[in-house]
């Protein structure tokens, strides 16, 4: 069964605010955070009781706004608008970000869109994720700063080579707040940011 999470969120709203201010009054804040659970079912709990009121978010730096082009490719077509939104939706940040739903749309979309940043899953029909890398360090094409493996389990052979040769590695069902952090983190180390006046 297919669940969109805008409507969950709408729906569940009225029911969360009650239960915060009842958490609140007994133990205080409430931590809650983004959870990508299945392709198929996401959860925003964060941004759900954030508008309830009961979160402090964690400052952000606001003088260095990370600025990258990001390309998502992942057969997991339910899981690809949801982690392109959450990506979109990190403020203060400028990103752009386009999806592809096989290595072969990710190669095209590679020179086109020119990214700085890919995720890549790793099994995938015609060719598997670490092919596609492989042809595009080796082509002459656009080079990205960054690959960042998004995998199920039962690939840990894949996997544990992967983190050996120094890949940055988030397993499904993954703790979205983390790979945001994650890319706001590199963006400032890579140098993809601009400086806001302040």
């Amino acid at each position: 069964m297919k669940i969109d999470g805008k409507a969950i969120a709408e729906k569940m709203l009225a029911e969360i605010k009650q239960k915060v201010r009842m958490h609140n009054q007994q133990f205080g804040t409430v931590e809650k955070e983004y959870v990508l659970l299945e392709p198929r079912t996401y959860l925003i709990a964060k941004d759900i009781v954030a508008i309830a009121g009961s979160v402090d978010l964690p400052a952000v730096d606001t003088t260095r706004i990370p600025k990258a082009k990001i390309l998502i490719v992942d057969d997991e077509v339910d899981l690809l608008e949801p982690f392109k939104e959450f990506i979109l939706e990190d403020k203060p940040s400028q990103y752009e970000v386009e999806i592809a739903k096989d290595p072969k749309e990710g190669l095209l979309l590679n020179n086109e869109f020119e990214p700085d940043i890919i995720f890549f899953d790793i099994k995938m029909p015609h060719m598997m994720g670490t092919e596609m890398v492989d042809q595009i360090k080796k082509g002459e094409g656009n080079k990205p700063k960054l690959y960042v493996v998004i995998s199920a389990d039962g690939y840990q052979n894949i996997v544990e080579g992967m983190e050996k040769l120094g890949y940055p590695v988030f397993t499904k069902p993954f703790n979205i707040e983390q790979v945001l952090k994650f890319i706001r983190e590199k963006c400032l180390e890579l140098g993809l940011f601009t400086t806001a006046n302040v």
